[in-house]
């Protein structure tokens, strides 16, 4: 499954000068209005964590070689909870299967 690519617009990402130290990996410019903007286009990516609103970003590398940021769509698929009936049937399952 294929999601839609959401540029982040307002964050240019850039492959440092040959003559950049070794520990730096990236140069980038924010222009804040820019930004501003993308991210009131996509609200739906702010998710309310525990400093506040924040949107999760991944830098990658296109085909031809540029580095870029997108928004990181990736959402878990949640598990169904176990209830407690069901993992008392389990355990008790299990304890019946031990070789001792």
């Amino acid at each position: 499954m294929e999601s839609k690519v959401v540029f982040v617009d307002g964050l240019n990402i850039y492959t440092p000068s040959s003559n950049a130290p070794e520990w730096v990996k990236a140069d980038m410019v924010i222009n804040p209005t820019k930004l501003i903007n993308c991210l009131q286009e996509n609200d739906q990516y702010l998710k309310q964590r525990k400093h506040g609103l924040e949107v999760r970003l991944q830098v990658k590398q296109s085909a031809q070689g540029k580095l870029y940021a997108s928004v990181d769509t990736y959402e878990p698929k949640m598990k169904a909870e176990v209830t407690s009936k069901q993992s008392v049937v389990e355990e008790a399952g299990e304890i019946d299967s031990l070789p001792f």
